[in-house]
């Protein structure tokens, strides 16, 4: 990360770089029936003070801004003109693709439209290693005799279709770059992984998709990547301050849809141990039903191969392989089933999935002092079963088979590949046995069994992530842009600069909330039932009931394009029921998200093309949508998006909040759900052209004594206050209305 200092940089001129974006500015020139946009303009002119300055800022950037070519232009240039480098960090992959295939590209163009002479801006996307094809390991698959036994016929189908794929020479041999993605543990089988790796040892290193990746990026002006990947980063520094990152150096960050930070800093420092890693690793080790199977397997495979002054030194080593090691690995097998029975027999519900956190009275609990006992009785055979496969690496390094033995080499990097990972779930027994109060520790246990036992895991979370990731993130950079089209609560930033350690940056954050580009008066209702039942009450039984009436009205008046959000797929199976066949019989076409149904990709494809749905939705379905024009014309909030603390990590931070004498509810929960909600409000209106209502049919936003704080944070659309006819009625009006002298097709 940097080092840089104000002195060391050719500043930007902030109104330049507004003024490039401007009505007369060359973009505008250069690109017929272009529009500026004012808050486009402010947000550029504040990412280039805040790369000239050092700063960190938080930029809101509603929808429509263009927030992404404000962050990009200034970027660019100042990474150009100051021969620095700009990590561009973002969640979804459907952006990471806009700004390489679009945004980008067009940038370019522009910058060397205008100064020709410069070298061309360069820009690389990177993405996890292990998505990555490694050509030599996907040689050495098709040596393995033992692999067509452990794979099914369809994936060694999907093994030669890799094989024919990897011949060509028009993509950049990333697993996304596949047309049809092979079975994960074919790809396994095959990927880039970091112990496998000859490095420039290997005979396919000229044509390695990541290091040709790897040398773009380290000349790179731009490096995007996705949130995982950055903070794989405070991961690995995490226990090692000084370590090699897995990207390259970068100076100034920008950080897109960055609401997310914390939950994907939460989920890149949590570790896991489960029976279902466990197997993995153990049947990737050592096969105990395939000989020649496994990382072993191949090892000995490549001893049997020896000949010469070395033949006796390998034959030893592989009777050590076939006739001692086995008994290890059982021993292990053996303490991880005991483990497992012990977790899931405390832990769990029959038939159901269960989540339990080890909170501190469970700590000092009989149940979980027994599971430790269990804990390190696996630690102990497993520590045992490395150290044994270690002097088989050791001995065969010693006596000279891995330098002189190409095929042994290579199946030893196996090897240590997988000790590598054993010893980091070792790691893991120690992090939870620890018993650490920053550290939420909970136990998982799934309804369905495999392998004659439930799914069972450990896992252990930083209850908090605003240390590491100030100490590991914010603070080695010259410069950090945060931005979202939704960051500020309740019209405070204060939640985020909390939870992500901002709050500690000196000099303070600058927080910046621009204006949105709509004209929501004109272009949106916002309709609130205060009528509605209470979703607390009677468990939420009247409010269901009334749900069912007041979507089916709703809905109607708006012939579909509706999109209904629910809390849980529990109330939304139970409102979509009654009410699916009635729609069919009118004509409009319910879909609804079900948990192992068509992709979000696919259900928002159909939705899109077909005018009179219905999409019953939740979790994802309330932000990262974009269904401009008709196909969207009402969203239904049919209760305000609280969270239920049911999660360990959630509960955990909570009682945090409650030792620190906080409110949990008004420090956590509430601007969490205000910010759920405005990003479900934000699925309408997402041009100049839309119009629509939104309508809440949950009557807390009135009767709630925090109700207010809700509306408060969402734009000043056309606010209606009634019952559900009359607010269906007004939606009908809005949709009939003639008095742009348009069809209502057009404005809509």
């Amino acid at each position: 990360m940097s080092d840089l200092r104000s002195g060391d940089l050719q500043p930007l001129e902030p109104n330049s770089i507004a003024q490039f974006l401007g009505e007369n500015g060359p973009l505008a020139q250069q690109m017929s029936g272009y529009e500026s946009r004012p808050s486009q303009q402010n947000m550029a002119a504040h990412v280039a003070m805040a790369l000239n300055r050092g700063d960190a800022i938080c930029i809101e950037a509603p929808t429509g801004v263009g927030k992404s070519l404000a962050y990009l232009l200034p970027s660019a240039i100042w990474a150009k003109h100051n021969a620095r480098r700009i990590l561009i960090a973002t969640r979804t992959i459907n952006l990471q693709r806009q700004l390489i295939d679009k945004d980008l590209p067009r940038l370019v163009e522009m910058l060397n439209h205008e100064d020709s002479d410069d070298d061309p801006l360069r820009y690389v996307e990177l993405v996890g290693r292990s998505n990555y094809l490694c050509h030599q390991r996907l040689e050495e698959a098709f040596r393995q005799p033992a692999l067509k036994l452990e794979l099914s016929e369809e994936q060694q189908q999907d093994l030669w279709r890799l094989k024919a794929w990897s011949l060509r020479e028009d993509h950049q041999g990333r697993r996304q770059d596949l047309d049809e993605a092979p079975d994960r543990r074919v790809w396994d089988e095959a990927n880039a992984d970091a112990d496998n790796c000859a490095g420039p040892k290997c005979s396919y290193f000229d044509r390695c998709p990541y290091f040709r990746s790897r040398n773009k990026a380290n000349t790179a002006d731009i490096l995007v990547v996705n949130h995982a990947l950055m903070l794989a980063d405070v991961a690995l520094k995490q226990g090692e301050p000084k370590a090699e990152g897995v990207l390259p150096r970068w100076d100034a960050a920008i950080v897109d849809e960055a609401h997310h930070l914390e939950a994907e800093a939460t989920r890149a420092l949590t570790v896991e141990i489960s029976s279902r890693q466990l197997n993995r690793h153990l049947d990737r080790l050592l096969h105990p039903r395939i000989a020649g199977a496994g990382d072993l397997g191949k090892l000995d495979l490549a001893f049997g191969g020896v000949s010469g002054n070395l033949e006796d030194k390998a034959h030893a080593l592989s009777n050590r392989i076939v006739e001692d090691l086995p008994e290890w690995m059982a021993s292990v097998r053996q303490a991880s089933e005991r483990l497992w029975q012990q977790l899931a027999g405390t832990y769990g519900e029959p038939e159901r999935s269960e989540q339990v956190w080890v909170d501190e009275g469970r700590r000092v609990g009989p149940e979980w002092l027994s599971t430790l006992e269990y804990l390190e009785e696996f630690r102990v055979v497993l520590e045992r079963l490395v150290a044994r496969v270690k002097t088989v690496l050791d001995d065969a390094e010693h006596h000279g088979l891995i330098e002189h033995e190409p095929y042994v080499e290579q199946a030893a990097r196996g090897v240590a590949s997988r000790l590598s990972r054993l010893a980091a779930i070792m790691e893991a027994v120690r992090a939870v046995a620890q018993g650490d109060e920053s550290i939420c520790t909970w136990v998982e246990v799934g309804s369905v069994p495999t392998r004659g036992h439930r799914y069972t895991a450990i896992y252990a979370a930083p209850i908090a992530v605003d240390e590491p990731l100030h100490q590991l993130f914010f603070a080695p950079n010259w410069a950090t842009v945060m931005t979202s089209a939704t960051l500020a609560a309740d019209r405070r930033f204060d939640l985020l600069l909390a939870r992500t350690g901002l709050a500690y940056q000196r000099p303070a954050a600058v927080t910046l909330a621009l204006p949105s580009p709509f004209d929501h008066a004109e272009q949106a209702i916002l309709g609130v039932v205060p009528q509605m039942p209470d979703p607390r009450d009677d468990g939420g039984q009247h409010h269901t009931q009334a749900l069912i009436s007041a979507v089916d009205q709703l809905t109607r008046s708006a012939s579909g394009g509706t999109l209904v959000l629910f809390t849980s797929f529990r109330a939304m199976n139970r409102v979509y029921e009654p009410l699916a066949s009635g729609f069919v019989a009118a004509g409009l076409t319910p879909m609804i998200q079900a948990r192992k149904g068509p992709s979000r990709a696919a259900l928002l494809q159909r939705f899109r093309q077909t005018k009179n749905a219905v999409l019953f939705a939740t979790d994802s379905f309330w932000e990262g949508i974009d269904i401009p024009g008709d196909s969207l014309r009402l969203v239904v909030i049919t209760k305000l998006p609280f969270s239920v603390p049911t999660e360990p990590i959630a509960m955990a931070r909570q009682e945090r909040l409650r030792q620190q004498g906080k409110n949990p509810f008004f420090e956590l929960s509430l601007p969490q759900a205000i910010l759920r909600l405005r990003q479900g409000y934000g699925r309408l209106i997402r041009r100049q052209t839309d119009r629509g209502a939104v309508v809440i049919l949950d009557p807390r936003v009135e009767t709630a004594r925090y109700g207010r704080r809700f509306l408060n944070s969402l734009p000043p659309a056309r606010r209606l206050r009634g019952e559900v006819g009359f607010i269906s009625s007004e939606i009908q009006r809005l949709f009939r209305s003639d008095l742009t002298g348009q069809t209502s097709d057009e404005r809509l």
